[in-house]
């Protein structure tokens, strides 16, 4: 089993939960980060932080807010924290973390379990 990897210093409360989660993960698996995918991890992690931070500032307020001519619109911040969680989901996303069972499938390492099966089951093993 692959040593788990410490989370980096700076992080906040949620962000080195979610960093410890994956680490975890990846080590259970016997996988390795790549530099690139460190950065990706740290980055979600980082965002992960920024989206406890604007959740507790919208703790309490008002869903919907006037808007400039005084219409109702909903609460800016709930548009930043909907922009946030889309960046983590695509930031993990990018650590190929489910290395297909038979990396024979297409010859290449880092397919996901789903397209792998697709690709089994469309061509033949």
């Amino acid at each position: 089993m692959a040593d788990e990897a410490k989370p980096p210093a700076g992080l906040g409360t949620a962000g080195r939960q979610l960093f410890r989660q994956i680490a975890r993960a990846v080590a259970q698996d016997d996988l390795e980060l790549t530099a690139p995918e460190h950065r990706f991890l740290w980055s979600a992690a980082k965002l992960t932080d920024r989206i406890a931070e604007l959740e507790a500032a919208i703790d309490g307020a008002d869903m919907v807010v006037p808007g400039y001519n005084g219409q109702p619109v909903a609460h800016p911040l709930l548009t930043e924290i909907r922009q946030h969680h889309l960046l983590v989901s695509q930031l993990l996303a990018r650590l190929k973390l489910d290395v297909p069972e038979d990396a024979g499938v297409l010859g290449a390492a880092g397919v996901n379990k789903a397209r792998a099966a697709a690709n089994k089951r469309w061509r033949g093993a």
